[in-house]
């Protein structure tokens, strides 16, 4: 099963009520956490049956230092990206010094629909774009829950990537973008590369 198959089958396993928190009279960012812990649960059931991911483990919100200085591909204010190290929220791998491509599998960054600006999905994309370049991971993912207007979610992730350029097609191509809502159903999966103008990405 490719590392694409399995997060998409995961995210499909994830109960609606997952997609929010709710309390007293509000939805808490927490959701964010909530959905992160299901999905994660999700993804230790499908692996768990057989020997085919026996040698990965599933790591959530784990260190993952800096090799290199992040690259903001043009990106003004990057002012959050120096930080020499990151937590994704999920991420499959061998083992924390492991960067052959063999042994980094998955790594992902999620984002509830709700209050979903420019700029957390502009930091978004460049932190995976990132571990896809210096760990060699294998997918970088983008998951985006909750969607009510699965369009004008897509259409916020153009926007916002219309400000970073010169990204490689290598890894835009394994940079993908998973759109789902409460509903279990997958509006959307694409690639990064598949979305952004020509112009945007180098070869």
């Amino acid at each position: 099963m490719s590392a694409q198959t399995l997060l998409s089958s995961a995210i499909r396993n994830v109960e609606g009520h997952y997609h929010t928190f709710a309390g007293m009279n509000s939805i808490f960012e927490e959701a964010e956490r909530v959905y992160a812990y299901e999905l994660y649960h999700q993804l230790r059931c499908l692996t768990s049956k057989g020997d085919i991911y026996s040698a990965f483990r599933i790591d959530g919100e784990i260190n993952k230092a800096l090799i290199d200085q992040i690259e903001n591909y043009g990106l003004v204010e990057s002012h959050e990206l120096p930080r020499r190290s990151f937590c994704p929220d999920i991420v499959m791998h061998r083992a924390q010094n492991t960067r052959e491509e063999s042994g980094q599998f998955l790594i992902i960054e999620m984002k509830r629909n709700h209050g979903l600006s420019q700029r957390k999905i502009q930091i978004d994309i460049l932190k995976l774009l990132h571990y896809i370049k210096s760990l060699n991971f294998q997918l970088g993912a983008f998951v985006v829950f909750n969607v009510i207007n699965a369009e004008e979610c897509k259409n916020s992730i153009v926007n916002a990537m219309q400000h970073i350029q010169g990204v490689p097609i290598t890894f835009a191509s394994k940079l993908w973008v998973y759109l789902t809502n409460t509903n279990n159903e997958i509006h959307e999966e694409f690639t990064l590369h598949s979305i952004i103008p020509p112009h945007l990405v180098r070869v």
